[in-house]
């Protein structure tokens, strides 16, 4: 402006910021990406064929949209954690569940998905959101989650602790648990050793 009006010459510049118009603004935060992720799993899962990892043809698709999701938010850490079900031994879901959380990463990463930010944890028959001992309980339990991991993550727990505090406070640090002496104590599994099962199968 100066090589055209001159050394001498005296201007304004007024700058205004429209966030309609910023391409970063309008992407959706990672809470929104998870939700989503979260809506297209909610009636058609991730399966896999029977006892391996490989995944079926009938959840190409889901796999498809969450594929289309991620494209729309950059730099996402997810945690893909795979879960089985509670038939077999414990170190063979264990192993099993990793290998369908890395093929989950794999299949996103061949449909052109930015899977840096991925990783992919097992944690085999761990957190069962069903009963075990009935079919359609085994089936829920073995199931693919996705979550925020890393910064992303403590950033949603900051926000929503924030969100339950009064306004202008933040909320305390909870005190730290103690064991009740006189209350029943449970044993923790061990951590070796296979448990017995009635069959070896990891799934049905």
């Amino acid at each position: 402006m100066a090589d055209k009006l001159g050394q001498g010459a005296s201007f304004d510049i007024d700058v205004a910021y429209r966030e309609s118009l910023d391409p970063i603004a309008g992407l959706p935060s990672p809470e929104e990406c998870l939700r989503q992720i979260a809506f297209v799993t909610a009636d058609t899962k991730i399966t896999f064929d029977a006892g391996s990892a490989s995944i079926t043809a009938e959840a190409r698709p889901v796999v498809d949209d969450i594929a289309e999701i991620v494209r729309r938010c950059p730099e996402l850490e997810i945690e893909v954690a795979g879960y089985t079900d509670s038939q077999g031994r414990d170190e063979m879901n264990l192993e099993l569940s990793q290998k369908r959380a890395d093929a989950v990463v794999e299949a996103l990463r061949r449909a052109r998905v930015p899977v840096a930010g991925f990783t992919p944890v097992g944690y085999g028959e761990a957190d069962p959101i069903d009963d075990n001992d009935t079919s359609a309980g085994r089936e829920a339990n073995r199931r693919i989650e996705f979550r925020l991991s890393g910064a992303q993550s403590e950033d949603e727990t900051a926000s929503n602790d924030d969100e339950d505090a009064p306004e202008g406070e933040t909320r305390p640090e909870p005190e730290p648990e103690t064991a009740d002496a006189d209350a029943p104590q449970v044993m923790d599994r061990p951590a070796t050793g296979p448990r017995a099962r009635p069959s070896d199968a990891s799934d049905e």
